[in-house]
């Protein structure tokens, strides 16, 4: 209780000391947190906006940000108002213009460069959730996140690439944009993106007709890089993809029983034991041995191999193997 009573009688202190000349600045900061945080006082939205309203007409590179979050999430009595937000966001990029420039132009990263990206990031996110009112804009939010893109955000080109790939906040999917987005991210060695468009042309999404051939090349490329550790960029989880492509001919590509064979065999070869893949040895043994139990393209049924690559995976503590086998046997009694 005596805690307590200290800290409000602090707080009310506190706004007294914008009021003197000496450290007025900080003393506008600190009276505007206490009204925006409730500490010890009331919150209030309104006069918090008015101490940081002071603090902007004293060039305070943050106080506009700070209007504008009070405006985007509201504040006691003050009602949330996403336009409002949005408004001041927009004056904000607009004078942050000529430090993005300048960061193109000579990679100088300026404290008001840096406002500029989180007043553009904070619209489109109101712009892509339906926040404090805003109706919900994909495009508008993808205007406000290419503005972040071109100075190589690659968290705003994601941003843009899964707006279309899912077709977001009334966007309709587009694969072809999606996909461009993230041949950018792709470019810059981001395995998860490789992985994404593979999937993109192995499955058919967003408009994009299945491609088995160019979701090969793409998952060829995780083969390359070889990163065991990485989830989004495991070797054998590729292997198995394009094992599965050749198996069920997909996307166009010829059933293969043969090349399912050789790329199941080269993960079993890579040994790669990571907890993130979800096909490992045993697996791929069970598979080759389903291959040959049922025929896959020229690979006729042989139920002697299709024995040798179910004890493969049994011995490696495949259940699945072990009812292959059991069931193997049953019908060579009959």
């Amino acid at each position: 209780m005596l805690f307590q009573l200290c800290f409000t009688c602090f707080c009310r202190y506190s706004l007294l000391i914008y009021q003197q000349p000496l450290g007025k600045q900080n003393g506008y900061k600190l009276a505007a947190e206490i009204y925006r945080e409730d500490k010890g006082v009331k919150a209030d939205g309104y006069k918090a906006i008015e101490l940081y309203a002071q603090l902007d007409n004293l060039d305070d590179k943050e106080a506009a940000m700070n209007i504008a979050k009070l405006y985007e999430n509201g504040c006691g009595r003050l009602k949330a108002n996403g336009y409002k937000a949005l408004e001041i966001y927009d004056d904000v990029i607009r004078q942050g213009k000529y430090w993005a420039k300048i960061h193109r132009d000579f990679g100088i990263k300026s404290p008001k460069f840096e406002i500029y990206k989180e007043a553009l990031n904070n619209a489109a996110q109101i712009c892509l959730n339906n926040n404090a009112g805003v109706r919900p804009d994909g495009l508008k939010a993808i205007e406000y996140l290419s503005a972040l893109a071109e100075n190589n955000d690659m968290y705003a080109i994601r941003e843009i690439a899964t707006i279309y790939l899912y077709g977001k906040a009334g966007v309709e999917p587009n694969g072809e944009k999606a996909i461009e987005y993230l041949a950018k991210l792709a470019e810059n060695d981001d395995m998860e993106a490789v992985k994404e468009i593979a999937e993109i042309y192995r499955d058919g999404q967003a408009g994009i007709e299945p491609d088995g051939e160019k979701a090969i090349e793409y998952f060829i490329q995780i083969i390359q890089r070889d990163e065991p550790n990485d989830p989004f960029a495991s070797p054998s989880d590729a292997l198995n993809a394009i094992a599965q492509i050749y198996r069920y001919g997909k996307g166009g590509v010829a059933q293969d029983g043969h090349k399912a064979i050789e790329y199941y065999s080269k993960l079993v070869e890579n040994k790669d034991f990571s907890r993130f893949v979800s096909c490992k040895p045993d697996d791929a043994f069970l598979e080759m041995g389903r291959i040959f139990e049922e025929g896959c393209g020229a690979v006729a049924p042989d139920t002697k191999k299709a024995l040798d690559f179910y004890q493969k995976s049994a011995d490696l503590g495949n259940r699945f193997a072990r009812t292959g086998i059991k069931l193997l046997e049953l019908l060579d009694e009959r």
